[in-house]
């Protein structure tokens, strides 16, 4: 089916949204929806993007705004090849054709990512970019290093910006705040999931899940779909146990980022039960996954996000649904994605230009164009009925299944010693291989990793 998503008019300003954009012209592609392909399309690569919106790209937008426009830099942190950052170079070629701000932005330098390392390197040399796309992971800590500034003061004057506020998900915008500062605004998500081979389990007569199947249920499929020696009945990453956590009431950290809850009893539990999948045999003994992403037909159920979407049809992969990670007691979806910061040290006038174009990113029809070309999932609530999207997912129900969990999903706050926090909580693999109880194992992890926390209140 092809189809061209409607223009859209924002403010007066022409905005064109739909499939992605060919940044070499301007003008939006046909895209081919609903059917296996090699992810969004979209620009072919650093050339046609430098074309439209390079330096001379940047010059001329400026020319056409006036002399006086502010020309703010944006770097990217994955490589300009990604599917994402193709869609954030078309969402930054729209706003420099589009909008009438006195705005233009320039990202000529795409042949290279910045990391947030290197932005630091940057910012300690008096050279930073203006603005850019980071982890929402790493943007309390680029913060409290002295990198970003606090977007607040300078949006809240906007007449708009406290409804666009209000509208984004809770834990989406707790996850890109730090000690009451916004330290970043959320840009976009993806939400973890189970993905179920259709093919293995209509073999075994089993009927698909549901939103709100259960961890009995995944035991019950995958004993079914399990054939030893040929089939696994799940596979799950180690290093990623505690997206179950929440399914089962609990939590790793509380949502202010101050103290750890690994060791829970419902972590316990949690543990317990992953544990029982590896021991009966349905899931993997060495916690290895991806089997879709190789496009092994060998597997029932695996733990992913949507960003394997791409990925996935590229490697024509088996037919696969979306749904759910399995749940004990409530439905709860792991989020990760990235957020746009403003960096400190750099002229005020860029500072506000830098902000403004941050939230004309964020705002709901260049969310859902993002969302769409990215395979990512909305972090605003006004995105999930946005006509343009749910029209979109009639078409691509697999990046529905993910989407319809943008109401449950959480992030985990942005703690600045997160570098080192994180693998004090990722890797449950000495449990897993019984090298460790799980009491211990959970009672030892949350002692380390409180005491890396307790180096960065949050107040």
């Amino acid at each position: 089916m092809e189809r061209m998503i409607r223009r859209r008019y924002l403010g007066g300003s022409a905005a064109v949204f739909g499939g992605l954009l060919a940044a070499a012209c301007g003008e939006p592609t046909v895209r081919y929806v609903g059917q296996p392909q090699a992810g969004p399309a979209g620009p072919a690569g650093p050339a046609g993007a430098k074309g439209a919106t390079g330096a001379q790209g940047a010059q001329g937008a400026a020319g056409a705004a006036g002399k006086d426009a502010v020309v703010v830099s944006y770097v990217s942190n994955l490589n300009f090849t990604h599917p994402e950052s193709i869609a954030r170079y078309g969402l930054l070629d729209m706003f420099n054709k589009t909008t009438d701000l006195g705005i233009t932005v320039n990202f000529d330098d795409q042949s290279k990512n910045v990391s947030h390392q290197q932005i630091r390197l940057l910012a300690a040399a008096g050279t930073p970019p203006d603005m850019g796309h980071y982890s929402h992971i790493q943007v309390g800590g680029l913060f409290v290093d002295g990198v970003t500034i606090d977007l607040e003061p300078i949006l809240k004057v906007e007449p708009d910006w406290a409804a666009q506020r209000a509208d984004f998900y809770e834990k989406m915008l707790g996850s890109s705040m730090w000690a009451g500062k916004l330290v970043s605004i959320p840009a976009y998500a993806n939400n973890d999931a189970f993905i179920f081979n259709k093919g293995l389990l209509d073999q075994k007569g089993i009927t698909h899940p549901k939103l709100g199947w259960t961890w009995d249920d995944l035991t019950d499929m995958a004993t079914k779909v399990s054939v030893p020696d040929e089939v696994w009945g799940i596979s799950w990453y180690w290093t990623r146990w505690y997206r179950f956590v929440g399914t089962n009431g609990g939590r790793v950290i509380s949502d202010d980022g101050s103290k750890m809850l690994l060791d829970s009893p419902e972590n316990v539990e949690v543990l317990e039960y992953l544990l029982h999948l590896v021991e009966s045999g349905l899931s993997p003994p060495d916690g290895k996954a991806n089997f879709y992403k190789a496009a092994l037909n060998n597997v029932g159920f695996e733990q992913q996000g949507p960003y394997r979407i791409p990925t996935l049809r590229k490697n024509e992969a088996p037919d696969f649904g979306v749904v759910n990670t399995p749940i004990k007691t409530e439905l709860f979806a792991n989020s990760g994605g990235h957020n746009l910061i403003v960096t400190k040290g750099i002229p005020p006038e860029r500072q506000q230009a830098a902000a403004l174009v941050a939230k004309w990113i964020t705002a709901t029809p260049q969310q859902t164009e993002m969302v769409i070309k990215s395979t990512g999932t909305p972090v605003s609530k006004s995105v999930l009925t946005d006509p343009v999207l749910v029209e979109y997912l009639k078409t691509d129900p697999q990046l529905k299944g993910f989407i319809d969990l943008s109401p449950y999903s959480w992030r985990w706050p942005p703690i600045p010693s997160m570098a080192k926090t994180y693998p004090e909580v990722r890797d449950c693999g000495p449990v897993m291989r019984k090298e460790i109880g799980v009491k211990d194992w959970l009672a030892e992890q949350h002692r380390v990793a409180q005491l890396l926390l307790d180096q960065h209140p949050p107040v």
